[in-house]
Formats: C-alpha cells, sequence, structure tokens
C-alpha cells in the first residue's frame, strides 16, 4: 500500500511538473522530466486497474494546474453570485478531463509490457490518441494539449501546417518520452538508441522545416497592424 501511494504522489507530481509546459510558462524541456517520472511508475505495473490510477492522477496534476486560472474569472467582482461554481471549474474540470488518459492508456496498452518497446510506443499511441478524443467527445476540450507547448518556439510550431496540432502533440509526447527507454531495458541498448536518434532528428527537422517557412512567410510589418 506504502509503494502505491508513493507512485501515486510521483504520477501526481510529475502531472504538475507538466504543466510548467503550457502558458505562462512555456517550458516544453520540463516534459523530458515529467512524462519518464510518470513512465517509470507505469513500469511498475501490470494491473490495469492500476495503470488507470496511476495515469488519472498524471494527468489531473497536470490538469489541476495548468487549467487553474479557469476559475479566476468567478473570482471578478461582480460574479459573487457565480461563486458556487468556483470548486466545479478548479476540481471538478480537472477529475473528468483526467478520465480520458486514464481510460486510453489503462485499455489501449492493457497486456503490454511497458519495460519493452511495444509498451513504450504502445503508450506514446494511447496517450496521444486520448488527447484526440477529449477534444473531440463530448462537445470536445482541446485545451492544453501538448502540441500547445511550443506556442513560444515558432519553428517547431510550424509543424501545425502540416497535420493539425494533433500531429504537433503526438510527436511532443513522443519526444518527451525519449527519455523513458532507459526504462525499456528489455530492448536491445542498440534499437533504443537508435530509436532516441531518429526521434532527436524529427526535432532537428522540425526546427529546419519550421525556420524555412517562416523565412518564406514574413509577418507584415508591425506598422501596418496600427
Amino acid at each position: 500500500m506504502f509503494r502505491m501511494l508513493l507512485y501515486i504522489c510521483i504520477s501526481f507530481g510529475a502531472g504538475a511538473l507538466a504543466h510548467f509546459s503550457m502558458a505562462p510558462y512555456n517550458f516544453p524541456p520540463i516534459l523530458l522530466v515529467a512524462f519518464p517520472c510518470f513512465y517509470y511508475v507505469l513500469t511498475k505495473t501490470e494491473k490495469t486497474g492500476t495503470r488507470f490510477i496511476y495515469t488519472w492522477f498524471f494527468a489531473f496534476g497536470y490538469f489541476l494546474f495548468s487549467l487553474s486560472w479557469i476559475g479566476n474569472a468567478l473570482l471578478i467582482p461582480g460574479n459573487e453570485e457565480f461563486l458556487w461554481a468556483y470548486p466545479l471549474a478548479l476540481i471538478g474540470l480537472p477529475i473528468l478531463l483526467a478520465l480520458f488518459p486514464a481510460f486510453g492508456v489503462s485499455i489501449l496498452t492493457r497486456g503490454l509490457d511497458y519495460t519493452r518497446l511495444e509498451g513504450w510506443f504502445g503508450f506514446v499511441f494511447a496517450y496521444t490518441l486520448s488527447e484526440v478524443a477529449r477534444g473531440y467527445l463530448f462537445t470536445g476540450f482541446p485545451w492544453n494539449s501538448f502540441g500547445y507547448t511550443w506556442f513560444e518556439v515558432k519553428p517547431v510550431l510550424q509543424l501545425v501546417s502540416i497535420g493539425g496540432i494533433y500531429f504537433l502533440t503526438i510527436l511532443t509526447v513522443l519526444w518527451a518520452c525519449v527519455p523513458a527507454l532507459f526504462f525499456v531495458y528489455h530492448t536491445p541498448g542498440k534499437v533504443r538508441t537508435a530509436i532516441t536518434g531518429i526521434c532527436v532528428l524529427t526535432l532537428i527537422s522540425g526546427f529546419i522545416y519550421g525556420n524555412q517557412r517562416i523565412s518564406s512567410n514574413p509577418p507584415p510589418p508591425s506598422n501596418l497592424l496600427l
């Protein structure tokens, strides 16, 4: 029980850490710590129910902090009659949104060993698919999908022009999970090194593509906006 509580705390903490990738911080490299820490927890169990719990706490921590600003509108003077909804905006919304990755990861990776390569790829696929589902199901709530972490990194952001925000989201989760390959110890080191190299190459290619696209389509002079 103590070990499970420890892993729940790590999952929640990793999710909370991941929120620094979003505005107003916009620090994408933090995901290179958050996702591997969370992935490490998932390597400790193959039970679907336990994976659901760990993933829910990771997502809850992420949404709790990254969407905390939504409730601020209810604190503006004149909105006192809506203060009853503040707990729903602060806590209720993250509780519900966390169900998407919790169900997606636990169900779609059922039976997969996270210490093997198929588990790693399965996790990347399952988490990004849950992000897509969150953006469309039940009227959709696509806010704070991980592709938005590149808002201040304009070259990488240009990849949205290829396949939309979810294309960038799956690449972001893929890149963020590269350090987690360290925990995929049932896969030969050469294979993990090759995958790492490919992922790094896609990131570099993204920067090159984005810079070329920006240089080919420069923004209008600022005085035209006055």
